[in-house]
């Protein structure tokens, strides 16, 4: 629905003599853009961006919850709903113990973001393989 509210604001026309391009391929081109530009931005998109989106932080937090090590960010990301305070939160992670016997435990004193990114990266290639070009 927000597209179609979209087309009807932006007062978008599609081309009717573009013979290279359908009028439905420009207005599908048209909402895409629309899209990007409402989007994260073009650059690398990490777990703190997209935590920030989510819940509408300002950018005065960014650098506070970069600071975290990988035990308080994942606290703060876990329990945060929007109706505490984030500072009051970031103290309550710091007090917190460490998750014992589960993966989301290994490596709490490691960068928050770095870990935390590559924790949830898929892996392609096999670890434990040679190489990644199969030999003949």
């Amino acid at each position: 629905m927000d597209e179609l509210e979209y087309l009807d604001t932006s007062e978008f026309e599609p081309d009717m003599f573009n013979w290279q391009r359908m009028p439905a391929d420009q207005a599908l081109t048209h909402v895409a853009l629309w899209h990007e530009r409402e989007s994260l931005g073009g650059g690398p998109i990490d777990v703190l961006l997209t935590f920030q989106k989510r819940w509408n932080l300002s950018s005065l937090f960014d650098g506070m919850l970069r600071e975290l090590s990988h035990k308080d960010l994942r606290y703060v990301v876990e329990h945060y709903d929007g109706s505490q305070q984030l500072e009051q939160l970031i103290d309550q992670a710091q007090q917190s113990l460490p998750l014992r016997g589960r993966a989301e435990g290994c490596m709490p004193d490691a960068n928050g973001v770095v870990t935390m990114s590559r924790f949830h990266r898929l892996e392609l290639i096999d670890p434990v393989a040679d190489a990644a070009v199969p030999s003949e």
